[in-house]
């Protein structure tokens, strides 16, 4: 039995020995100290190599929202909006002429148009403006939206990584425990019903896995797709703020809930295009002159009191027929005004609630961090592996405990980096200029536009 252990040892060493970088990096108690984490770098960097994956860093990466394809069409618009916004005085001009027996003599001209009024003129003013106004903030919508998905983008990238690393080598560790069941069918130490329970476990483990390499492929397309380099890329996360950094970093940014978000500001603009749209509306409605025309009849050439002529028409407000379009404008502003003053009810009482479920997350993920510093199990492992004799089954199921707790670390860690950006995102921080970096544990590393 002793010979049996010690010829399983250094089978397990690699797997016992190994480290897992990713999200919060820098929080990750190691249990097999610096060595562990040193051959885990050189596997990583081994893997990398072998994968022929560009690096990129996580601020060129969120850089990379600045020239997001969902901005080209907006731009568009908007210079279409600049050069076509030239406002008329008058409305559908025409020139009519009459020829009569085809004497020059006995020709007519008519000049007949629609002018404006002042309040139309101004109405329409507004409107553009408003138009204008309203695609530079969808714009910055766009934008908005494409960083914030950069973001949670670096998060899913990194914590399905270390996710997969763990799990891979949850995987080789419930392997080890067949080897090493199985090599003691013959002797009295053997236990069936442990056998099964191992392979069940690995059977869902392997499961787990490949779920887990769906979704992974999944965001390594996404950060393809948004970083626009076309191949496999992979993230430098050497500069990456850690739990313990953002939780300062929280405590650093002033949140104030009466700034305006992205949100609140498009939702401000919707109802100023649509007062604008109603207020154009009643101007045309309301519009004194409906028309003009003039003439001149070549019959009385020689007499221009005579010859020459001018109409006006007057409207008159009755009949309620033309009204509705006006009610529905009026509709349209009020409804508008109604969903900005909910989207202002509901971002005060959601900011106050995520903060709360950021600091919980911490707390948490701060007891857990020490938890498991302070742990026997960490202490016992170590001192065990560096015994001789010692049962392999007794060190498999302490490292079975320490990789179910770095996955459950990994889970927190991402649960606080996906409350943090949303915190950042109501707020309006995410959005604010200049664009920073909030993932750096830099305070004033700022984006690349």
């Amino acid at each position: 039995m002793k010979s049996m252990q010690l010829a399983t040892i250094p089978a397990l060493l690699f797997i016992l020995n190994s480290g897992f970088p990713g999200i919060g990096s820098a929080d990750i108690v190691n249990a097999s100290g610096a060595a562990a984490a040193a051959s885990a770098g050189h596997i990583l960097d081994a893997e990398d190599a072998a994968d022929k994956r560009v690096p990129i860093s996580i601020k060129d990466f969120l850089s990379t929202a600045f020239e997001d394809l969902s901005l080209s069409p907006r731009n568009q618009r908007i210079r279409f909006l600049k050069e076509t916004g030239a406002i008329s005085f008058i409305e559908d001009p025409e020139f009519r002429f009459t020829i009569d027996k085809f004497e020059s003599n006995r020709q007519k001209y008519v000049l007949r148009f629609k002018p404006r009024g002042w309040d139309e003129i101004k109405g329409e003013r507004a409107v553009l403006d408003a138009r204008l106004q309203s695609e530079a903030i969808q714009l910055a919508s766009l934008l908005h939206t494409a960083l914030k998905n950069r973001y949670m983008t670096v998060v899913d990238f990194l914590y399905f990584k270390e996710m997969r690393i763990l799990y891979d080598a949850l995987n080789l560790l419930y392997e080890d425990w067949e080897h090493v069941l199985k090599r003691q069918v013959d002797t009295p130490d053997f236990d069936a019903g442990e056998l099964a329970d191992v392979e069940n476990r690995r059977l869902v483990l392997q499961m787990d896995i490949m779920e887990l390499k769906n979704q992974q492929d999944a965001v390594a397309k996404r950060v393809n797709l948004q970083s626009g380099y076309g191949g496999n890329v992979f993230f430098d996360t050497g500069h990456l703020l850690s739990v313990d950094q953002l939780a300062q970093r929280i405590l650093a940014i002033q949140i104030n809930p009466e700034d305006e978000n992205i949100y609140l500001t498009r939702a401000k603009t919707q109802v100023v295009k649509a007062e604008a749209l109603y207020l154009q509306e009643v101007a045309e409605k309301n519009r004194l002159i409906s028309f003009v025309e003039t003439a001149f009849n070549a019959a009385d050439k020689d007499d221009f009191a005579d010859a020459f002529s001018i109409e006006f028409g007057i409207s008159i407000p009755i009949g309620a027929g033309s009204r509705d379009t006006l009610r529905q404008r009026k509709l349209e502003s009020m409804k508008a005004r109604s969903r900005q003053y909910a989207l202002e009810r509901e971002i005060r009482q959601t900011i106050p609630v995520l903060r709360q479920k950021l600091h919980h997350q911490i707390e948490r993920y701060t007891a857990f961090q020490q938890k498991k510093t302070n742990s026997f199990s960490t202490a016992a492992f170590d001192r065990l592996l560096q015994t001789k004799g010692t049962d392999p089954l007794t060190l498999l199921k302490f490292r079975e405990s320490m990789l179910g707790a770095d996955i459950l670390r990994a889970k927190l860690s991402r649960r606080i980096f996906t409350t943090y950006i949303e915190l950042l995102d109501i707020t309006g921080k995410l959005g604010e200029t200049p664009w920073m970096n909030y993932l750096s544990p830099d305070e004033k590393e700022e984006l690349v536009q």
